[in-house]
């Protein structure tokens, strides 16, 4: 078994056996592809097919360019990236090629990430601005978070440096960046809030079947079947059949690896989908069987606290504005007028206690250490989170839940909203997390769930 490598003296794609690699000296590069549906040449000697991956064969030399001298300072030799080292014309590649994922995220040195690049060839920012309809300024986050494939490649790598603008930031960095940052960050996707983002990043994560659930759930993908394979994944706990199409459900297995220990496990395992559900197939279609499932029936309403305006003068509770981060941080672009974000309190206390958890006090690494360190003195208050739905469509609704935590105390859920099908199989609808109040009836039944 081979796998093609870009080796940097050289610059040119070559086949090397698995066995034969000496990982140490490879990095893994996870990117946004930015030109979605056209296909074209890259100019990478021995790179002979195209992908859709880069709009110009100058961006990914500019991409190279600046990777290369990256992976040499860690005295790397050898690059991996998907759009060079997966022939993108040949689906029989794709099938052979991407079962060697896991060991190459895994197994090489590090992993350098980045989201769509800018158009004048820039790496874009760990964080930007955008206005709403109503003409507020709000920050969100880079799209390289936002992606179903990258989640895996974030969870696998020793080592990840995320590259933003002129910027290179450790894993770490990012995470503690993002927290102090965190009130004021607004998704312009409500399926993703930035606490998902955290969890996702959190040093002391470790990828449990809730949280990669909710990750996958949230997250975007170019191709549908991908994210079905994800959450269905998580849900039949890499046990699913290989399916015939080209998108192959145990090639993409592997890539979760489920149940571990998570750092702040936000749910008690009360009803627990791994030891009641299997894999099943009727005819051609493949379903998960799970046997006395917890219905919930459900309404639940939307809760979207409005934004307040705020700015470097006037953040309460002494809060630090995000556009004096940014400043701090070398991020390019005018945060002078962002607002807070949507739960701007609960933020507050959520970037308090996990700062107190997790940041070393010794540390004067990072360039804000010393505001992070001060985190915990602003503990915020603590809240029952806000109800959230997939399908924004559905709030008010009457909704069937298959719930799959519970919290402590039972005052929050978390599971999957279904509807029956007229052959009375069932099929998933999106994710919903709701309180208690919500609940109208309790019933378990056995149900067959298609995807």
């Amino acid at each position: 078994m081979s796998i093609r490598l870009l080796h940097l003296s050289s610059g040119s794609i070559s086949s090397y056996p698995i066995d034969s690699i000496r990982w140490e000296t490879v990095w893994a590069i996870s990117h946004v592809w930015d030109n979605q549906g056209t296909h074209i040449l890259h100019g990478v000697k021995g790179c002979t097919w195209s992908s859709a991956a880069f709009s110009s064969p100058g961006r990914l030399l500019t991409v190279l360019e600046r990777v290369s001298a990256l992976v040499s300072h860690y005295k790397g030799e050898y690059i991996w990236m998907d759009a060079v080292c997966i022939d993108q014309d040949s689906e029989e590649d794709k099938r052979e090629q991407i079962p060697h994922m896991v060991k190459i995220f895994r197994d090489s040195a590090g992993t350098i990430a980045f989201g769509t690049l800018t158009p004048d060839d820039e790496f874009s920012e760990l964080v930007h601005t955008y206005d709403t309809d109503t003409g507020e300024k709000k920050a969100w986050v880079n799209n390289w978070f936002e992606r179903v494939w990258t989640y895996q490649e974030l969870q696998l790598p020793k080592k990840l440096l995320f590259l933003s603008g002129k910027n290179v930031f450790t894993r770490e960095e990012i995470y503690y960046a993002i927290l102090i940052m965190s009130p004021f960050l607004s998704s312009p996707h409500r399926r993703l809030p930035v606490q998902s983002v955290l969890n996702g990043l959190s040093p002391k994560s470790k990828v449990n079947t809730q949280r990669a659930l909710q990750q996958a759930c949230s997250r975007q993908s170019s191709i549908d079947v991908d994210k079905v394979y994800d959450v269905l994944d998580t849900l039949t706990f890499n046990t699913l059949p290989v399916n015939k199409g080209i998108h192959d459900a145990e090639n993409w297995s592997g890539m979760m690896n489920l149940d571990e220990l998570a750092e702040h496990p936000s749910y008690e395992t009360d009803h627990y989908m791994g030891e009641n559900a299997r894999v099943i197939r009727i005819g051609e279609r493949i379903f998960t069987a799970v046997d006395k499932a917890p219905l919930w029936l459900v309404t639940i309403p939307d809760v979207d606290a409005k934004s307040q305006p705020a700015d470097a003068a006037t953040a309460d509770q002494g809060w630090k504005h995000i556009g004096a981060v940014t400043s701090q941080l070398g991020i390019r672009g005018d945060f002078s007028q962002v607002q807070k974000g949507p739960e701007y309190a609960e933020a507050i206390g959520r970037a308090g206690r996990s700062a107190g958890a997790n940041f070393p006090p010794e540390s004067d690494l990072f360039v804000i250490a010393a505001e992070i360190r001060e985190l915990p003195s602003k503990s915020g208050v603590t809240r029952i989170p806000h109800n959230r739905l997939g399908d924004v469509r559905l709030f008010g609704q009457p909704l069937t839940v298959l719930v799959c935590r519970s919290k402590a105390n039972r005052l929050f859920h978390y599971g999957i909203v279904v509807r029956q099908n007229e052959d009375n199989t069932w099929h998933k609808v999106c994710t919903a997390s709701f309180s208690d109040s919500c609940v109208s009836d309790r019933v378990t039944e056995d149900v067959v769930i298609g995807g």
